[in-house]
């Protein structure tokens, strides 16, 4: 891997072809998973662009969350964090995550505060899901935390 930031991409940024057209400098690394923590879209009218709930992670000590690995040069990173609305919305968190051949490695990610769980809005469900079966995360945790 390149010099840049090690992002880990839980969300609607896991859909691939989206995230290198935004950000050209970015290059995909692969899936890893992120041991302790959970997945679950929350939030209200003021917390995303469609007033609908979005994805977020909190800790849970049995849960397991999957996504996508990018090395983000910092220009594009900058530009990520004024997509994600840092600090305002989300905040930079340093994780471990566990490649697909078992690494561990640090990544940053976004969290921010746990909002009421609730509904997505189609559209952007629709980007999870697919941004996780086109990088291959295992059918049942699509299935079981993301659809």
């Amino acid at each position: 891997m390149s010099n840049g930031y090690v992002y880990f991409a839980y969300g609607s940024n896991m859909y691939r072809e989206v995230m290198l057209r935004r950000y050209p400098k970015a290059e995909y690394v692969g899936i890893a998973r992120l041991e302790g923590w959970k997945f679950q879209y929350d939030g209200g009218p003021k917390d995303s662009r469609s007033g609908t709930p979005v994805g977020n992670i909190v800790i849970s000590a049995n849960d397991v969350v999957w996504g996508v690995i990018y090395m983000l040069q910092p220009s594009d990173k900058d530009l990520l964090d004024k997509q994600e609305n840092v600090p305002e919305h989300y905040q930079h968190h340093i994780v471990q995550i566990t490649t697909a051949d078992n690494t561990k490695m640090k990544a940053f990610t976004y969290i921010r505060q746990p909002l009421p769980v609730g509904t997505p809005d189609k559209e952007y469900r629709e980007m999870v899901v697919l941004g996780a079966r086109g990088s291959g995360l295992p059918e049942n945790y699509i299935e079981e935390a993301l659809s």
